[in-house]
């Protein structure tokens, strides 16, 4: 779970870089794999696992955005990495 976390801080921070080069498609990616990263983490804590992107999404949404205090958060975090995915799939 703690490699999962700072990988997510580490791919966040990265992000600074490649957004002041204006590489706007690359910052995408990372800030997706920052959130990624994080919610991985998020599961792994509370013990659950997935082996897609997808079934991340699924899980978070499951477990997480269904709450009242995380439905807010959730919702914003679902529609970014389903927002993103599209566009790395296309850069590759």
């Amino acid at each position: 779970m703690t490699n999962r976390m700072n990988r997510a801080l580490e791919t966040w921070e990265e992000t600074k870089g490649i957004i002041s080069n204006e590489f706007w498609y690359a910052a995408a990616n990372r800030m997706y794999y920052a959130c990624y990263y994080m919610t991985t983490a998020l599961l792994i804590k509370q013990g659950y696992s997935a082996s897609t992107h997808s079934e991340v999404i699924r899980l978070f949404g499951q477990y997480f955005a269904q709450a009242s205090f995380h439905a807010k958060w959730g919702v914003y975090i679902a529609k970014c990495m389903n927002c993103v995915s599209p566009v790395i799939m296309m850069t590759g």
